[in-house]
């Protein structure tokens, strides 16, 4: 029924943002430079191409896939890591993702 589909998607809804706050809180302890949280999609700010990129490729080799965003779809020299938040993400999967960013 409609109220049950409302509910069930109301649920995820409240999942995924628990999981943003969570990524966010976390990743902000460890004193990343970040935007304030607006949304599921966290940018870590970076600045050199060649630094996202290595930083990427690095939390891949640890199993954590976090693309690199650099130009053109940012400016020169601005380079930053997108974090994507998912409500099937379990708290698990955060603390890996920020224990990842710790060791880099």
């Amino acid at each position: 029924d409609n109220a049950g589909f409302a509910r069930w998607i109301g649920e995820i809804r409240e999942q995924l943002w628990k999981n943003a706050r969570d990524l966010h809180e976390g990743m902000g302890a460890l004193g990343l430079e970040m935007e304030p949280l607006t949304s599921p999609i966290i940018p870590i700010k970076i600045g050199p191409e060649k630094e996202a990129v290595r930083i990427s490729q690095s939390l891949l080799e640890q199993g954590v896939l976090v693309p690199a965003i650099r130009t053109p779809t940012v400016s020169k020299g601005k380079a930053r890591l997108r974090v994507t938040a998912s409500a099937l993400h379990e708290k698990k999967d955060i603390e890996r993702l920020v224990l990842a960013l710790k060791k880099i």
